[in-house]
C-alpha cells in the first residue's frame, strides 16, 4: 500500500507541474488550473489512504483535522476567486 501511495504522490507531482507550466500562457492558463487543482485533490485523497492517518489511535482525529484544513481552505480560495472581477 505504502508504494501505491508514493507512487500516487508522484504522480501528482508531475501533474501539478504541468498545471502551473500550462498557466504560464494565457492560452492555456484555464487548462492548467483545472489540472493543478485535480492534482491537489487527488493528493488530498490519497492521504486518507496513508496507514499513519487510519491506522492509527486518532484516527477520528486526524481525519476530522483534514477535513477541516480543506474546508478552510477551500472556503478561503472560494472567497477570494469570487472576489476576483
Amino acid at each position: 500500500m505504502e508504494t501505491i501511495i508514493q507512487a500516487s504522490y508522484f504522480v501528482v507531482a508531475v501533474i501539478f507541474i504541468v498545471g502551473l507550466k500550462q498557466m504560464s500562457s494565457p492560452v492555456t492558463a484555464r487548462r492548467g488550473i483545472l489540472w493543478a487543482g485535480a492534482a491537489m485533490v487527488i493528493a488530498t485523497l490519497v492521504t486518507f489512504l496513508a496507514p499513519q492517518i487510519i491506522d492509527s489511535d486518532q484516527a477520528a482525529t486526524n481525519v476530522g483535522l483534514i477535513i477541516l484544513a480543506i474546508a478552510i481552505g477551500g472556503g478561503y480560495a472560494w472567497w477570494r476567486a469570487s472576489a476576483w472581477p
